[in-house]
């Protein structure tokens, strides 16, 4: 049972790499929430590598919500988020 409880503000590209790292190392020990804005919110709406990583970890039960104020600046509003994710 995960007894422990994270919530990750995700607000730049670059730390993606970093995020999918921490992710992967502990997904099966703690119940983990990531909220992505700003910058970091363009580049998951994009098809290809990191949209299918955020779809990996959502389907393992990592819970991804997307600010509707980052994707309203950015043109998004209408899009719909990676599978297994919120806004």
């Amino acid at each position: 049972m995960k007894t422990e409880k994270w919530v990750i503000q995700l607000l730049e590209p670059s730390h993606y790499p970093h995020l999918f790292n921490m992710l992967h190392a502990n997904i099966s020990e703690i119940d983990i929430k990531v909220v992505v804005v700003g910058g970091a919110v363009l580049p998951a709406f994009a098809p290809g590598h990191l949209s299918e990583k955020i779809e990996e970890f959502a389907a393992k039960g990592v819970d991804f919500k997307f600010c509707i104020n980052s994707m309203h600046l950015l043109g998004l509003d209408d899009k719909e988020p990676p599978k297994g994710t919120s806004v």
